[in-house]
């Protein structure tokens, strides 16, 4: 992912956490903390390759919101293609978790 790339991703991810502001009326401060200090790259690597679901995810779970998730958002939408096989495991074995059903993005949609 080039720079330009990586400020686009980073500032689609900081208005999926408006949205959650605005919406369920949460603010994901460790989150929008994370993509200041190292980008939306590194903190979506970071997120989605840990085991646990984070509490920002539970209150999405609890919001019915988890369409807002960083798993759903990389699985969903066109940044899929930054990201590779395993970190996609990762995503879909959390959302199968919390059965959320999912459509992988696709260029031919």
């Amino acid at each position: 992912m080039d720079r330009n790339t990586e400020d686009r991703f980073t500032a689609f991810l900081h208005g999926k956490a408006n949205e959650m502001k605005k919406e369920l009326k949460y603010t994901p401060r460790q989150f929008i903390a994370l993509l200041g200090s190292e980008g939306g790259l590194a903190t979506a690597q970071k997120l989605v390759r840990k085991e646990d679901l984070s509490y920002g995810t539970s209150e999405l779970y609890m919001g019915n919101r988890l369409d807002l998730s960083l798993e759903a958002l990389i699985l969903e939408s066109e940044w899929i293609r930054y990201f590779d096989e395993e970190l996609l495991a990762h995503a879909e074995k959390k959302l199968k978790k919390l059965n959320y059903s999912y459509t992988r993005y696709s260029e031919n949609d």
